[in-house]
């Protein structure tokens, strides 16, 4: 057995990726459809603390979905999804609250998060087109 790990583990670079959607629709199960990618893990992994979402001003109810994909695959795993509601009037007075995602618990406290392996790439998507579009944040560190 290898030695364990008994020094603090810190981030070697903060993730913070970004995407705008308007009109990226993929299903749950993707066939031909290609999912906006988001970012790619560095070879030791990484561990996401936060996802959110933004309307940027009026839109019909949709969902936001996550997919990972590794390197070496053709495959993508739908890993997560939230509902958004529609957003109706909005004007430049009145503030649009952020949708968040529900992430896994990943420890026995009740902290959440989501751990993806060295190389997996995070991927997002619609299930309905939206007139102003939202904007997909992810937060996180990358070891």
């Amino acid at each position: 057995m290898a030695n364990p790990n008994v020094q603090p583990i810190y981030p070697k670079s903060i993730i913070y990726w970004k995407a705008r959607l308007l009109a990226q629709v993929t299903p749950r199960a993707i066939t031909t459809e290609t999912p906006v990618l988001l970012g790619t893990v560095g070879d030791n992994g990484c561990l996401i603390h936060a996802i959110d979402v933004r309307h940027q001003g009026d839109n019909v109810a949709t969902v936001a979905r996550l997919y990972s994909k590794f390197a070496d695959d053709t495959q993508y795993y739908l890993e997560n999804e939230l509902s958004l509601t529609a957003t109706s009037s909005s004007n430049n007075t009145t503030a649009i609250a952020p949708a968040l995602f529900t992430l896994p618990a990943i420890l026995p406290s009740g902290n959440t998060g989501m751990h993806l392996e060295g190389g997996v790439s995070l991927y997002c998507s619609l299930g309905t087109a939206v007139a102003s579009g939202i904007i997909l944040t992810v937060r996180g560190g990358d070891y």
